[in-house]
């Protein structure tokens, strides 16, 4: 099976002004992780590694690219018109193209 990598988007809330920091910001890593640290995480011990920890996750689930872009699924969720409309989509990407799904079909079959 390999490295299984369950994916983690605890950082990712609320997902629609997380989307608009994404657009505010495109392309500008270092700007983007200043606004999460100000907006998302001010009260953490250390805001900008927190912050940098949520690039990093939005990196691997291909919400943005490696020059903090959007990429194409970064777009389809800039362009959900709902937090729950983005959840749903981040969801389903989540289970069925980042392998989410697996630890979930055991526990379908208890």
């Amino acid at each position: 099976m390999g490295n299984l990598r369950v994916p983690y988007t605890r950082q990712f809330a609320p997902l629609r002004k997380l989307l608009l920091i994404i657009h505010q910001n495109e392309g500008d890593s270092s700007a983007l992780k200043k606004a999460f640290a100000s907006t998302f995480h001010k009260s953490k011990r250390s805001p900008e590694k927190t912050a940098g920890n949520a690039l990093i996750s939005l990196k691997v689930d291909g919400v943005i690219a490696t020059g903090c872009e959007p990429t194409d699924f970064g777009k389809r969720l800039l362009d959900t018109e709902s937090e729950k409309a983005a959840h749903e989509l981040l969801a389903k990407r989540m289970l069925f193209d980042l392998d989410g799904i697996l630890p979930v079909e055991p526990l379908r079959e208890m």
